[in-house]
């Protein structure tokens, strides 16, 4: 898979896909590598009973749907959510540049996880301010930086049942 590559005729180093394995590159995967290779990696294998039936594996594996099994699993919750920041900051990162958010006043991140594409545009728009929501066991990983603490809320809801009225005039809906 390219992971490692011959560096001298007796050496092995690692590629360049290879670092990003390692926990040192910024945008490194093996936090993600140690996410998708339990419960989801056997969900996969199960990828025919889903197609038969028109249901998640992994609810029949498991009992429950991915995020109600999150629910009692805080390593598991907050490893998920972790690959959710590292995917972000990379995928994210020109989003602010790309969209124009000045004419908006309050954002609102439906599914918001960690809060890294939040935290991107209250950085890039400091008129803007934010509302992350997302289920209790989520938001309460958040760590809110010092400079967002006047300029963001975290509203505890699962945005499939009903949830508080919020004013806000940019809806985000991302990984959702």
């Amino acid at each position: 898979m390219w992971f490692i590559q011959k560096s001298s005729e007796e050496e092995w180093a690692l590629s360049t896909k290879g670092e990003f394995l390692t926990s040192k590159h910024p945008f490194s995967l093996l936090a993600a590598e140690q996410l998708w290779k339990e419960e989801h990696l056997e969900s996969w294998r199960h990828l025919l009973y889903s197609l038969k039936t028109e249901t998640p594996a992994f609810n029949h594996l498991y009992g429950e749907s991915w995020f109600d099994y999150l629910q009692g699993k805080d390593e598991k919750n907050e490893l998920y959510h972790k690959v959710l920041s590292t995917y972000a900051k990379r995928d994210y990162k020109m989003v602010s540049s790309r969209i124009d958010f000045r004419q908006h006043q309050t954002a609102v991140d439906i599914g918001g996880s960690s809060g890294t594409l939040m935290f991107e545009l209250l950085t890039a728009y400091p008129h803007l301010t934010g509302v992350i929501l997302d289920l209790p066991n989520v938001t309460a990983l958040i760590k809110i930086p010092d400079v967002f603490t006047d300029r963001l809320e975290l509203v505890s809801a699962d945005f499939f049942d009903q949830w508080p009225f919020l004013k806000a005039d940019c809806v985000l809906l991302s990984r959702v």
